[in-house]
């Protein structure tokens, strides 16, 4: 069942950062496991809260607005993290990844 949740979440955080590297994007992703958060920097690993760029977070409450209006909920701070769960399908992730895309291409 973890591997499966990795694999999940791999999926999903790479069709997000495909399309986030081919814009330009200052925004990476991190995972592990079936955990995975956002930064709006161009930093290649952030494994605590004190390394996240808070300039790069004044980008957040308009992104998670976007999501919102496209039926995606991630946690309201941009220093929390987001889960993929077992209930997430491969159709679900692929959407949800198109939402965080679309959402992308509104904030930046």
């Amino acid at each position: 069942m973890y591997e499966e949740l990795k694999e999940k979440t791999d999926y999903f955080v790479t069709a997000i950062l495909s399309h986030s590297k081919e814009k330009g994007y200052k925004f990476n992703m991190f995972n592990v496991g079936s955990i995975f958060w956002v930064s709006f920097s161009d930093k290649k690993s952030i494994r605590r809260m004190d390394e996240i760029d808070g300039d790069g977070m004044k980008l957040f409450a308009p992104f998670h607005h976007a999501l919102l209006e496209r039926g995606v909920y991630l946690g309201p701070s941009g220093y929390e993290v987001g889960f993929i769960s077992q209930a997430h399908t491969k159709e679900i992730l692929t959407e949800a990844a198109h939402a965080f895309c679309e959402a992308l291409d509104e904030t930046i």
